[in-house]
């Protein structure tokens, strides 16, 4: 991501809310600090950008081997799982 991208994001009122709720709750969590709060805007900051840019990531990049179907016959990792053994035949023996 760039410096423009990054000069953008301050921009928008959502993104700059999120990294002041998110820098509030880590100064909460660490029992509220005192002569910290740079620290954790900038920390709340880098958190925020990541989970910006992952959420666009998962947006844009469909799954190569899955198709999405539910009814695929299909594992997350694009296997048939139509083959093999089904219910409770895996577990019984047949001597």
């Amino acid at each position: 991501m760039g410096d423009q991208d990054n000069r953008q994001s301050m921009s928008d009122p959502a993104f700059q809310q999120a990294v002041e709720e998110t820098a509030y709750f880590l100064w909460e969590h660490d029992g509220r600090p005192q002569g910290r709060e740079t620290d954790y805007w900038f920390r709340a900051l880098e958190q925020t950008l990541r989970q910006r840019n992952a959420d666009l990531d998962l947006s844009q990049k469909p799954s190569v081997h899955h198709t999405g179907h539910v009814d695929d016959n299909q594992d997350d990792l694009g296997r048939d799982i139509t083959d093999g053994p089904t219910g409770d035949e895996q577990f019984h023996s047949h001597h």
